[in-house]
């Protein structure tokens, strides 16, 4: 792998892998011209420059800083190639996070050849894919098939033949950013991957280039393919962490959304998920629960029912009288997809009062469709009267809920804010 020799292509070249002129031999023609010839070496500081010091590690020049590259497979599968490493012995250059291994389970790989057997990763094993048809029903693209070098392939240990069944599926950790042979860079989530699409959307993403690993076209061809990345700090962008918490966007900041039925109600996705790292953009209040008690809920279509939450169960409201009584009103009805309302235990039928109602911390924001803003205090809802009130209490227009006018109306009228003391 490195009986081989290099032309160095410039006296800058020379100084910029740190060689001295005082360590040059002359081995002579006849010795040189047995050693074959790798790629030039225009140089050992610019980017994507493969250095072997001397500890016998591989690194990769990335934004200024030498990235480890743990093992063979990663090497290749990053698209590398083993003519194109320069030794070195003192570059100058600091260390940095070291490239992530890819040597992954789903990953699916193949020695060269023709006629040669094809494998799957899956927990560090080998396993031979035993057919086309195997390969098809699993889902792997056949574009994502990496050719390596048979002597890494060897070293791998070997596991059981994949006939079908359950197949090992490529699944990158949370937000691993990937930059394929073209140079776009790539930010994983699930089995899934999405462009950034600009510099601007890769800042304000929170990601960092020094995070950023090399990755082959085979590899990035094992992933899916969502919407492409725009901003993560615009206005309803959705953001999500490693901890799965998912946050709608507001004026760059973020407020979560508490609940899977709130995740629905919104016609959130999973194609409008981005993931940030983890305190990445100020978090604001999170977002009103519609599971929370006394919110109201059914699923799509004709003639189904409505129900309302009652601490976490839902309990059918049998009939438009049955509504009235309680004061619930038609336009807090949220709709769901029929598997999310199923989701929810069944309590008792409601008939009539007693009713569960909403209720709201102290200083929640309440805007209806008259564009008046009520702060909530002790269970009653106050009209803030104006602006300079508002910004006097501390509230923020980011803070601020949406809700049914029937909601609203339905909680007992305090007296007008007009300065503080505030809720």
């Amino acid at each position: 792998m490195w009986n081989a020799r290099k032309w160095v292509v410039s006296p800058g070249a020379f100084a910029d892998c740190g060689y001295q002129w005082g360590n040059l031999n002359d081995l002579g023609e006849g010795i040189n011209a047995q050693l074959p010839i790798s790629p030039g070496l225009a140089g050992c500081t610019v980017d994507n420059s493969l250095l072997l010091t001397p500890d016998n590690r591989i690194n990769v020049v990335r934004g200024g800083v030498l990235r480890y590259i743990p093992d063979s497979l990663t090497f290749e599968l990053s698209g590398f190639g083993w003519g194109d490493v320069a030794p070195v012995s003192s570059i100058g250059l600091p260390a940095g996070e070291p490239i992530m291994s890819l040597a992954l389970t789903g990953i699916v790989l193949r020695p060269p050849g023709s006629q040669v057997p094809i494998y799957v990763l899956d927990g560090g094993l080998k396993r031979h894919i035993t057919s086309p048809g195997v390969i098809d029903g699993c889902g792997y693209p056949w574009q994502a098939i990496a050719t390596v070098s048979s002597s890494i392939i060897s070293s791998i240990p070997e596991g059981p033949a994949l006939q079908g069944g359950a197949c090992p599926t490529l699944q990158f950790p949370f937000g691993t950013l990937l930059q394929g042979p073209d140079g776009a860079v790539w930010v994983t989530l699930g089995g899934g991957r999405k462009w950034v699409s600009s510099y601007d959307t890769f800042t304000g993403c929170g990601y960092q280039a020094a995070k950023v690993n090399p990755a082959a076209g085979t590899v990035l061809a094992g992933l899916g393919v969502g919407p492409a990345l725009t901003s993560c700090t615009s206005t309803n962008s959705k953001v999500t962490t490693r901890d799965g918490n998912v946050f709608v966007v507001l004026a760059g900041w973020k407020r979560h959304v508490p609940s899977p039925a709130t995740f629905d109600a919104l016609g959130i996705t999973g194609d409008d998920l981005i993931p940030i790292p983890d305190g990445w953009l100020t978090t604001a209040k999170p977002l009103l629960d519609v599971a929370a008690t006394g919110r109201l809920i059914r699923p799509p279509g004709e003639q189904v029912p409505i129900y309302v939450m009652d601490g976490g169960a839902k309990r059918h409201v049998v009939s438009p009288a049955a509504m009235a009584a309680c004061g619930y009103g038609w336009d807090a009805v949220s709709i769901l997809p029929a598997s999310t309302v199923g989701a929810f235990s069944n309590g008792p039928v409601l008939n009539g009062t007693p009713c569960p109602q909403p209720t709201f911390s102290d200083g929640t924001l309440l805007l209806g469709s008259d564009g008046r803003v009520w702060a909530s205090q002790a269970g009653q809802r106050r009209w803030i009267t104006d602006s300079t009130t508002f910004a006097a209490c501390g509230y923020r227009g980011i803070d601020i809920d949406r809700i049914a006018d029937s909601i609203i109306g339905a909680l007992p009228l305090g007296p007008n804010l007009t300065g503080k003391p505030c809720p």
